[in-house]
């Protein structure tokens, strides 16, 4: 007899099995099929909730489209809506003008005022441009220009010199002689800081891009001057009492781009200077402040090359305190600014669509007729005018908003002010 290799092990009695034969057959059918139909209930389910997540996550998505769809459905239509006709001539030119055009940033000038300083030339009148900073800082064109991929101060620096060339070289085919060509050397992206928080000299600006706090560039108006609100406002008013222009042109105080309206603060408060300490027989009480817009939100419409098409005001602003005027341009200023725009290689290779959109056959100006008589300068991104005060009669500054122009602002109108105004209470306060 064989020897078994492990002791035997008794298995455990095997239940009965549940007799199912008394029990109505639709009964065990239902049973079978929902055990067999339980994972693919699951999977029914994950895939429900999945595709409310997704839904969740695009239905934003479609409100925010729908929302810029709607906005700029706006836009195109505006502009359609307003025409040349609707807005004044601005006054002729003559050879008894002496102009002065203020640009934050080398390339503005031939945008917003390009023409106007073409068909001035021809007609003999001086222009002098005058350059608030070198437009250096742009990291993007910085890079392409100089052909590397870090950009240290020194090279911010090096790429200043090479927009200050641009802009010598779209003066000439505006017919602006390069004795007539100012650079201020202040920082780029710096002028708002200048006006709200680094007056003092005891508080310089220091560029994040060069580095510097005071002006490191060769070509300098004020060599080495400090970057503060302080020294510009100088700057500007040295160089209004050389120039004694009867018209100022610069950056509207409505413009998004930070350096354009705190350009227009600065001019408006070197412009009060003058008239303060000139009398009430100097040029500086005759001369007029005009301002040119460059930056305001999808403006213009239509963009790219289409100079056979007018410039109008962006929606928003035609009907606030700027008095809209249009300078009529001719076919050979046109052909001009066009030729001075291309000289900004470093500009049009990267925003060339954008840039060409102001070459048409006019271009618009601003004056705000109060804004001289108010006792501040103007808030910088507002536009400010003459009030009386509602309960001590003391003089005080509205400004009025506008309202639909951006975005965000007209997906949320409850945060779009319509206006501000400001007064005081008692003497001093």
């Amino acid at each position: 007899m064989r020897r078994l290799s492990r002791p035997f092990a008794a298995s455990a009695p095997t239940p009965p099995a549940a007799d199912t034969s008394a029990l109505p057959v639709s009964v065990t059918k239902s049973r079978r099929l929902g055990a067999a139909s339980r994972p693919a209930l699951r999977t029914h389910r994950a895939t429900a909730w999945r595709r409310g997540f997704v839904l969740l996550l695009i239905l934003p998505v479609l409100a925010a489209g729908g929302a810029a769809s709607a906005y700029y459905y706006r836009l195109h239509r505006w502009a359609t809506f307003l025409k040349l006709s609707d807005l004044p001539d601005t006054a002729p030119l003559t050879r008894a003008r002496r102009i002065l055009v203020l640009s934050p940033h080398c390339d503005d000038e031939t945008l917003g005022v390009g023409a106007l300083i073409s068909d001035s030339r021809r007609a003999g009148i001086p222009v002098t441009v005058a350059f608030l900073t070198n437009g250096d800082g742009f990291p993007v064109a910085a890079g392409r220009a100089l052909r590397e991929v870090n950009i240290s101060p020194a090279d911010y620096v090096r790429f200043a010199e090479i927009r200050q060339r641009e802009s010598l070289s779209a003066g000439k085919e505006l017919g602006v002689a390069g004795k007539d060509v100012v650079f201020l050397g202040y920082p780029d992206r710096g002028l708002k800081s200048l006006w709200e928080t680094n007056w003092s000299p005891r508080s310089l600006f220091r560029s994040p891009y060069t580095q510097h706090k005071h002006s490191p560039y060769a070509r300098t108006y004020s060599p080495q001057t400090s970057y503060c609100g302080e020294s510009l406002l100088k700057d500007l008013v040295r160089l209004m009492e050389q120039v004694r222009p009867t018209d100022i042109y610069v950056t509207h105080p409505a413009d998004d781009h930070p350096d354009h309206y705190a350009a227009a603060a600065f001019a408006q408060a070197a412009l009060r200077e003058c008239r303060n300490g000139g009398g009430s027989d100097s040029w500086a009480t005759r001369s007029r402040l005009r301002f040119y817009l460059v930056h305001r939100g999808d403006w213009p419409l239509p963009q790219g090359l289409h100079p056979d098409q007018p410039l109008l005001p962006p929606v928003g602003l035609a009907g606030l305190d700027t008095h809209w005027s249009v300078f009529r341009a001719s076919s050979g200023a046109i052909r001009s600014k066009q030729r001075a725009l291309e000289r900004y290689v470093s500009q049009t290779e990267i925003s060339g669509r954008f840039l060409r959109s102001f070459v048409r056959i006019n271009e618009i100006f601003g004056e705000m007729p109060d804004c001289a008589a108010c006792p501040e300068p103007a808030l910088p991104a507002l536009v400010a005018r003459q009030s009386r005060g509602a309960d001590t009669g003391t003089p005080g500054v509205s400004a009025r908003d506008a309202t639909g122009d951006d975005l965000m602002r007209y997906a949320a109108p409850a945060a779009d002010l319509t206006g501000l105004a400001v007064r005081s209470v008692s003497p001093g306060v």
